[in-house]
């Protein structure tokens, strides 16, 4: 069975066998492995500039945090452009 990467749903088990091939044929299937894809979190809101906590030469960011599904939000990462 193939199963096409649009078509694996988050928050799913899956369950499957794997087995290797070559110019001599197919390997053994695998002992049964249960898979799982998690639901990403949402992307945050846009960043602000807090005006009252900014000076000449700094500024002060806020945003909202991000809502942990089955991924936690271990971080961000803030860029310029």
């Amino acid at each position: 069975m193939t199963v096409l990467a649009d078509a694996i749903l988050p928050s799913t088990i899956y369950k499957i066998k794997y087995r290797a091939v070559n110019e001599y044929g197919y390997s053994d299937f695998s002992e049964e492995l249960n898979i799982g894809v998690a639901s990403f979190p949402l992307k945050p809101n846009p960043v602000t500039k807090l005006l009252s906590e900014s000076g000449s030469n700094f500024i002060t960011l806020a945003w909202d945090k991000s809502l942990n599904t089955e991924l936690p939000v271990i971080g961000y990462l803030i860029n310029s452009d």
